[in-house]
């Protein structure tokens, strides 16, 4: 049984709270360490985009309900593009963490 991630921008303090398509519109993430890295870029890049104020220079974390934390390695190569990446998720603000873990 996989973990359970939630997102988490370190550089604003918030976690995300969009419905993510990839994980039936809840707002996290199961068993990331289940996909390759650039399943797991693409999610981030969703994240980023749909989550108002967040920048793709922000320091971001994926952490699981076990303590795991996958970071967000920004790559300068083409991207690779997934179905999912075309879902537009209802507005939502993150909210506030003082603590990502």
């Amino acid at each position: 049984m996989g973990q359970y991630y939630k997102f988490i921008n370190k550089t604003r303090m918030e976690e995300s709270q969009i419905s993510l398509p990839f994980n039936f519109g809840v707002p996290w993430a199961k068993s990331l360490e289940c996909y390759d890295d650039e399943q797991i870029k693409a999610m981030f890049r969703f994240v980023v985009k749909h989550n108002e104020g967040w920048q793709d220079d922000d320091e971001l974390v994926a952490v699981g309900d076990y303590g795991t934390v996958i970071t967000d390695s920004h790559s300068e190569t083409e991207p690779t593009s997934f179905s999912w990446e075309n879902y537009v998720p209802a507005r939502v603000s993150p909210k506030k963490v003082d603590d990502f873990t």
